[in-house]
């Protein structure tokens, strides 16, 4: 498996790159392509992360502690069952499953009529409509309550989100901030954060909303026994938490992996809790 993954890996090898690389660095290109193949193999890297992490300036006990795309989906193979990846990549499925942690209103299109609908959006002043696979595929829709007066520019737009396949239409609520987490649930149940980043501050464990939504994922996590390792999209709004979806593979590049000042990934947090060896 792993002769198979360098292989690959050095068929993306972008050797103009290896050369200006060299030369900024002011050193031999065949030093520079030594060492890039040695983090590919070492250190489980792809081209591209050894010029994102700037491996070339790293110590090898620091390029060691960096969480690769190939180390993550060693564990999102390992941890989480792939039968049950459906939960998490339709809305509809996802906001059944999760009902207590969603804290909003919303409705599928393919289950309601027109008339639902109509009702629906009566009294909101906007909402938003999204694809039933993909929680990025969404926008909000202002409502013109004048303009619902007249029933046939209410079928305009309930025609127009059907076209576009916008099934799920929910209430549209007032943020204060987002957060990605990424959490593991070991084989005893404890849930463990491995990874937390406000989106709107960039802050991890230092934010106000920290300790709220660690214990709210902690039992967020526990609906789903068969999937472990996941990303969780989480608003606060009001000072209420709410689960705007999950990732059964945790994307890595949303996290910054280098924290005050430090050269150093995130991976040493990892191997508190989980197994993250790849082959």
């Amino acid at each position: 498996m792993k002769i198979k993954r360098v292989l690959k890996e050095i068929k993306n090898i972008d050797y103009k790159e290896v050369k200006s690389l060299s030369e900024k660095l002011q050193k031999k290109t065949f030093y520079v392509l030594f060492d890039v193949l040695k983090s590919i193999r070492k250190y489980d890297c792809s081209f591209s992360e050894y010029l994102k992490y700037e491996f070339y300036n790293l110590s090898d006990e620091e390029r060691s502690t960096y969480l690769t795309d190939y180390i993550n989906e060693s564990i999102v193979l390992k941890y989480n069952c792939e039968d049950d990846f459906n939960i998490f990549l339709d809305a509809s499925v996802f906001y059944k499953t999760f009902s207590d942690f969603i804290n909003r209103s919303y409705i599928d299109l393919r289950l309601c009529s027109f008339k639902d609908f109509k009702e629906y959006i009566l009294d909101k002043d906007r909402v938003v409509v999204r694809h039933v696979f993909g929680y990025d595929s969404k926008r909000v829709l202002d409502i013109d309550k004048g303009k619902l007066k007249n029933e046939y520019n209410v079928l305009k737009m309930y025609n127009s989100i059907m076209k576009n396949e916008e099934f799920i239409v929910e209430e549209c609520l007032d943020v204060s901030d987002e957060f990605r987490v990424v959490s593991y649930v070991d084989d005893s149940g404890n849930v463990n954060i491995l990874d937390m980043v406000s989106v709107k501050n960039g802050v991890y464990k230092v934010c106000k909303d920290y300790n709220m939504v660690k214990s709210f994922v902690s039992k967020v996590a526990k609906t789903v026994n068969s999937v472990k390792y996941v990303m969780w999209n989480i608003s606060v709004v009001n000072d209420i938490l709410v689960l705007n979806g999950g990732s059964v593979r945790p994307d890595i590049y949303t996290f910054m992996q280098v924290s005050s000042g430090k050269k150093e990934g995130c991976l040493i947090e990892y191997k508190k809790y989980i197994n993250v060896e790849g082959d």
